[in-house]
């Protein structure tokens, strides 16, 4: 019936397995290309694609609101 060891009938830790892409390097990168370009959050993940940090429109977005940056609250 088992076909292993028994330490693969443990569960295993849920969550993220990958480190997360949300560091304070591209916080700053978002938060300054916010400024120098005044575009949405789509505008900003293709110029950060574009200079080689992969985000998704997501992270920019989710970047702006914990900031008060976005577009919607000024």
């Amino acid at each position: 019936v088992l076909n292993g060891s028994p330490a693969n009938l443990l569960p295993t830790r849920p969550g993220p397995h990958t480190s997360s892409k949300r560091t304070k390097e591209v916080e700053a990168r978002i938060i300054r290309t916010r400024f120098e370009t005044n575009g949405n959050m789509y505008e900003i993940a293709d110029t950060l694609t574009q200079m080689g940090s992969t985000v998704s429109a997501r992270l920019v977005g989710q970047v702006l609101a914990d900031y008060g940056l976005s577009k919607k609250n000024g």
